[in-house]
């Protein structure tokens, strides 16, 4: 993996990390480029999260698929890129891309994903605000009877993340953590994600 990024001010305990390198093979084309609200999905994912949180925490984004493309649709916007040039190995590389771009004294990461264009300003603030009462727990969206991303995994969990391995992302942790280790966020607006055509019709794109 490599990283083409500027020295990062370390202003933040808690660092965000927008994955945005897959190549979206089951979808056939790339989700990161998909029109949206008269941009990109990647830009008003972007955009979005830079105006909930980008002012307050290092904004990471990774990139990998089409990354010139991405970059272009990102001109002008307030983030740091992370490029995993691994991406066609699976989610995990991204997440790992990630955590290593992450300041050394990061507390915690949020990983969220650029497909779930439903997942708004106020919802990402109060997530934050939720884990900020706790900080020693993950933090998780909870959505069709799951826990899932957008999630807050605080410093003690990075080795797990780091175990992951091909397509497998932060969801298989998640899964396994007991009630008393998470914190949920009802958030139904991100079960809307955009995998498939059928998606993609379903929210009239």
């Amino acid at each position: 993996m490599s990283s083409s990024m500027p020295q990062v001010p370390k202003k933040a305990k808690l660092s965000i990390v927008l994955l945005a390198a897959g190549s979206s093979s089951r979808l056939g084309q790339a989700k990161q480029l998909l029109p949206f609200k008269d941009t990109t999905l990647v830009r008003h994912r972007v955009a979005t999260i830079t105006r909930a949180l980008g002012n307050e925490h290092n904004f990471f984004v990774v990139t990998g698929a089409k990354r010139e493309e991405v970059r272009t649709e990102l001109a002008g916007l307030s983030y740091t890129e992370v490029y995993n040039d691994q991406f066609s190995e699976g989610m995990s590389t991204s997440i790992k891309a990630g955590l290593a771009c992450l300041p050394t004294d990061a507390e915690a990461v949020m990983f969220l994903l650029v497909d779930q264009p439903f997942v708004s300003e106020k919802h990402l603030s109060e997530m934050v605000g939720k884990w900020l009462n706790d900080k020693s727990k993950v933090l998780g969206a909870a959505y069709s009877g799951i826990i899932g991303v957008p999630a807050i995994f605080p410093r003690s969990y990075f080795e797990q993340l780091l175990l992951l391995k091909g397509d497998q992302g932060a969801r298989k942790i998640l899964k396994n953590l007991s009630d008393a280790e998470v914190l949920s966020y009802p958030l139904p607006e991100a079960s809307i994600d955009l995998d498939t055509l059928e998606d993609l019709k379903a929210i009239g794109l």
